[in-house]
């Protein structure tokens, strides 16, 4: 794919905004990419649950929603 005048600049902010993105998540929680890879390689779909509702109603709700295309119920 040809990148042109137009469209590198917002590919640039786009990478950009996402490297900022994980270095605000780094610097207000150092731990939470290591304990995000742990829960994601254990398979433990009761533990990956508990994680996520750690983070409060709104994620639970989140997780109610895309769990019921997998089939798992809390």
């Amino acid at each position: 794919m040809k990148i042109t005048k137009s469209t590198w600049p917002i590919k640039v902010g786009a990478v950009a905004g996402l490297c900022l993105l994980f270095g605000i998540v780094y610097v207000l929680k150092p731990a939470f990419w290591g304990e995000l890879w742990d829960v994601c390689l254990s398979g433990d779909m009761h533990r990956i649950a508990a994680y996520i509702n750690s983070f409060g109603a709104l994620a639970s709700c989140w997780r109610a929603v895309k769990s019921s295309d997998a089939g798992f119920s809390a």
